[in-house]
């Protein structure tokens, strides 16, 4: 009997001393507010819709009389029914946990109070403390959640819970998960159906906020437990099933609102800002009913034609006449890499260069009536086929752009001397280095579509070239102050070329569409003009171009085109793109009678 004593008082004094011990590997009670998050940037459109959210978003913390009672009901009942009588331990809870884990031969169940989850929080968020799942890990939790309990308030702790709990997609808190998924500022305004999806997320946030099915369920189950318990009515939760909300992160069904953002976030941002490290909201040009747009566009012509030309990628650039960008599509899926083909890669131009060609002859005073020789031109012992066109022997100047005629370029470009057409490409934006080559004429230079997009810009600009810019107003989150506000030069613009000539180019482009290249916009129902592009082998396709109000620049292609060339499958997949999107577009009858007036045909 001595014997079992002896043993039994050396287990207790052996276990008293480890937990002392182990206390003091647990953070305080008071490190709670320790808890730091990395800034965050919430990026929205001009009408102020989410568009896209980077880094862990979290509001300051929100007062347990703030919460609707929905919330806590919600919690209360799915994650700890015992919260407001245990000292920070549901050992009730524990031991059920355990026997239908162990009736089950499965983890179905789990222990946890909420004091713990709080307390687990603290040690994951905290450096320095062991986060490997393992028995003293739990006991640490264990401790820490006593200690919570003897420092705060059970609504203290409530509301310190719901103020850090991780609600999936980079989103800490509540308040802040009440923005990010349905839009709404006050947790007020969400409904009972709003708060137990909330809720429901926080079992595992990463599966049920991207399962609408899993999630349903869960919902279900917190509604049908919060009526079991008097917390709501049977019309309430009645109510609560029908009326259900739609989900703000999920009108954003696709990622290709990542590739502008990016863009944004690398090109945009001054570097004094992203040094402050504050949580920024920053309020874009984008349109988000044209990302869609683009969005849709894009898919529909790839998967349509991809496997006819054997096409890789593609890409889409549309601005205003100011070059505030209102859509971009950098690839077909940005969760690819996201390279961005709209601003990063740099392609062969083919006869989307020839613009420069004949806009320098304009600027040289030569008339687009002009009569040159169509054949393909011997120089030097190169000499560039003339494709699909048969030759008449001479024709007007402006038929070379209009159909798209090598002969007629080349031989405009040795006329009008091949430096002034690459001091005009770089006048208008191109930013590498061309070679002084006459090939370059018929598009052997690379360029990117968002320098091309600006380039064309002045034209409908009436000689003036526009700045690309993606930003409205960049504001620190927390206080409101504004870091940044471009509105007020949104308008800025250099002059490049004179009206006139901006006019006549810009006649010549719609021509383009009435009686060359791209024909197949004449179906649209306002005028639009530009100009298509292919380069050697089909490698890159081109079109870009613009409506009463919009630059609108395609691109389709492979990334390696070294390797993989395309083939040439029906019409050019670029022009496919530009006209499914371009249907989207409303304009005004004022935009398309200016539009009428500059270019006259």
């Amino acid at each position: 009997m001595r014997l079992i004593f002896k043993v039994l008082l050396n287990s207790i004094i052996i276990g008293v001393f480890s937990i002392l011990f182990v206390n003091l590997t647990v953070p305080r009670a008071e490190d709670v507010f320790r808890m730091k998050f990395s800034p965050y940037i919430i990026f929205k459109d001009s009408q102020n819709n989410l568009l896209a959210t980077y880094g862990s978003i979290k509001y300051p913390d929100t007062k347990f009389e703030d919460i609707p009672t929905p919330i806590i009901n919600s919690l209360i009942v799915l994650e700890d029914k015992r919260f407001w009588h245990h000292c920070g331990i549901d050992f009730l809870g524990i031991i059920r946990a355990a026997y239908k884990n162990f009736t089950s031969n499965k983890i179905v169940e789990g222990g946890s109070s909420i004091t713990q989850q709080l307390a687990k929080n603290i040690i994951f968020n905290i450096e320095g403390f062991d986060k490997r799942k393992s028995y003293l890990r739990k006991v640490r939790e264990a401790i820490l959640a006593i200690k919570l309990e003897f420092t705060f308030t059970k609504k203290e702790i409530i509301s310190l819970y719901l103020s850090r709990v991780y609600f999936g997609s980079n989103t800490y808190g509540i308040k802040a998960a009440a923005w990010k998924f349905f839009g709404k500022q006050n947790l007020n305004d969400l409904t009972i159906f709003e708060s137990a999806y909330l809720i429901s997320l926080l079992k595992a946030p990463s599966r049920y906020s991207f399962n609408n099915e899993s999630v349903k369920d869960r919902i279900n189950f917190v509604l049908s437990k919060m009526l079991e318990y008097n917390y709501i009515s049977i019309e309430e939760y009645e109510l609560a099933i029908l009326n259900k909300p739609m989900l703000l992160h999920n009108n954003l069904n696709n990622d290709s609102m990542f590739y502008f953002t990016d863009w944004v976030l690398h090109s945009q941002i001054p570097s004094w800002i992203s040094d402050m490290n504050y949580n920024l909201e920053i309020i874009t040009t984008i349109d988000s009913q044209l990302q869609e747009a683009a969005f849709k566009s894009t898919q529909e012509v790839f998967k349509q034609t991809s496997h006819k030309w054997k096409m890789g990628n593609l890409a889409l650039l549309a601005t205003d006449y100011n070059g505030n960008v209102k859509c971009m599509i950098g690839g077909v899926k940005y969760h690819n890499g996201g390279f961005n083909r709209a601003t990063q890669a740099l392609r062969q131009t083919g006869s989307l260069f020839k613009f420069f060609v004949y806009l320098e002859a304009i600027r040289n005073n030569i008339d687009e009536n002009t009569l040159i020789e169509d054949s393909s031109p011997n120089i030097n012992g190169w000499s560039p086929s003339n494709y699909y066109h048969i030759e008449q022997g001479i024709l007007p100047m402006q038929i070379g752009l209009i159909k798209s005629i090598n002969g007629i370029t080349v031989r405009l470009a040795q006329q009008v001397g091949i430096n002034k057409i690459i001091e005009l490409a770089h006048l208008l934006g191109l930013e590498q280095n061309i070679p002084n080559d006459l090939s370059i004429s018929l598009g052997s230079a690379n360029a990117r579509l968002i320098e091309m997009v600006r380039a064309f810009s002045v034209v409908p600009n009436q000689g003036e070239l526009s700045n690309i810019n993606g930003i409205i107003k960049v504001k620190n989150s927390d206080t409101g102050q504004i870091l940044v506000d471009y509105s007020e030069h949104q308008h800025e613009k250099k002059s490049a070329i004179q009206i006139l000539e901006a006019n006549r180019i810009g006649t010549i482009l719609r021509k383009v569409v009435l009686e060359g290249t791209a024909r197949s916009l004449k179906t649209l129902p306002y005028p639009v003009a530009g100009k298509t592009g292919s380069s050697q082998k089909y490698s890159d396709f081109w079109f870009v171009g613009f409506t009463p109000k919009l630059i609108i620049g395609t691109w389709c292609g492979n990334d390696d085109y070294n390797q993989k060339m395309m083939l040439n499958k029906g019409p050019n997949p670029s022009l496919l793109i530009w006209k499914k999107f371009a249907e989207a577009i409303q304009h005004s009858q004022i935009e398309i009678d200016n539009f009428n007036q500059n270019f006259i045909v």
